[in-house]
């Protein structure tokens, strides 16, 4: 998205693309917001690396290189690679449902495709975790799709290449849950200690207390482990909704608790009426971002049949697990979160879309290793235009 953004038009209430290229000549662009949660921020704004955007008060992110070999150490290298944008207020989000004395969680397994794949569906659950206000707990390091080639030329394993991986290794975990007021993520092992080791897990379908096997909490690296014991375990202790595909439903998030069969009748009055559900129709001319919610919700959902509500029953299940299989419940999910969550709310669809873009990117590791490698094919460019 770089170089764009979409913005809405507050007098007409039609949403607008705005789309241009990069260029090296810094544009200024204001646009104008107050001081309260979602007023004001009609924006999911993808702003382009070679902007300088302001939005009132706030401004862009930041980005250190200098512990990073190579840097880059030129500050317009690193700036560059800037999207993400610094707004101090959406950090005391906080979901309706979230309720402090009573934690509840969601679990999940890693897709078991390419490393988009992997990102993409963990975007998702990490959405719904903000969204249900449920703490999210990350799955042991563990071998992830093509990411555990061997480390030589030789096809030899190297003693220094990394086997196992966990997000934290891509993406800056608890420097988002230390910014976001609404998000807490814990690791597996914790999760299995504070829990299950404490007799607060039970099966999903039985209600019996389930310990971990062998009171075992560790499962770090330990692939056959993950798969044969973990795995298994989770999916009996935690409640996974057999029936949220993404082909079939989004996840409609309540503005607030009770609000269940308001969505359930405002759902069926829109599957009620006549017309075209294929989306053609928004071509050029797509919902205000602060539509009603019975305009947002028709466009987003399309054709999709049916209704995933996220209700009173489900909010009530200490655990919910995702196991990211095809043939398991929800299958696997393989969608963008903002094309599967809707909001009844639309500040906080726009405040979930500005938290993916301000903070679910690659750690400053990744960022700066990028920045060299579009840095150094500038500078073979300007060498190859000198010759």
């Amino acid at each position: 998205f770089h170089g764009s953004f979409l913005l809405n038009d507050s007098k007409s209430g039609f949403s607008r693309s705005l789309i241009h290229p990069i260029r090296h000549q810094q544009q200024n662009v204001k646009i104008s917001s107050s001081s309260s949660f979602g007023q004001g921020l009609d924006v999911a704004m993808f702003a382009g690396s070679m902007f300088n955007v302001s939005i009132g008060n706030k401004k862009l992110g930041a980005l250190s290189c200098d512990a990073f070999p190579g840097g880059p150490y030129d500050a317009g290298a690193r700036q560059e690679m800037i999207y993400w944008q610094d707004i101090t207020q959406d950090e005391n989000y906080i979901s309706p449902f979230y309720d402090k004395s009573d934690p509840k969680f969601l679990t999940f397994e890693p897709d078991p495709g390419g490393f988009n794949n992997i990102r993409m569906a963990m975007e998702v659950v990490l959405t719904m975790a903000v969204a249900m206000g449920r703490i999210l707990v990350l799955p042991p390091d563990q071998k992830m799709y093509l990411l555990n080639k061997h480390g030589n030329d030789e096809g030899q394993e190297s003693a220094q290449h990394q086997r196992a991986f966990g997000f934290q290794d891509f993406f800056p975990m608890q420097e988002m849950a230390h910014h976001i007021r609404g998000l807490k993520i814990i690791s597996m092992e914790e999760f299995l200690e504070t829990q299950g080791l404490k007799g607060k897990l039970r099966h999903v379908e039985t209600g019996q207390v389930l310990y971990p096997p062998n009171n075992v909490v560790d499962y770090n690296s330990d692939n056959n482990g993950i798969e044969t014991v973990l795995n298994p375990y989770l999916r009996s202790i935690g409640f996974g909704p057999s029936d949220w595909s993404s082909e079939q439903c989004m996840v409609a998030i309540p503005a607030q608790p009770g609000n269940d069969e308001m969505m359930t009748s405002l759902f069926s009055k829109m599957m009620a009426q006549p017309g075209t559900r294929e989306g053609t129709e928004y071509v050029g001319m797509p919902t205000s971002v602060r539509g009603s919610t019975e305009e947002r919700w028709r466009e987003n959902n399309a054709a999709r049949p049916n209704l995933c509500l996220y209700n009173k029953e489900m909010q009530s299940k200490h655990v919910l697990h995702f196991a990211g299989k095809k043939d398991l419940a929800a299958g696997r999910l393989l969608v963008h979160s903002y094309a599967f969550l809707f909001f009844q709310d639309w500040k906080t669809d726009l405040w979930m879309k500005r938290f993916v873009r301000d903070h679910v990117r690659y750690n400053n590791e990744i960022q700066c290793a990028a920045a060299r490698i579009v840095q150094a094919i500038r500078q073979y460019v300007v060498q190859k235009e000198q010759l």
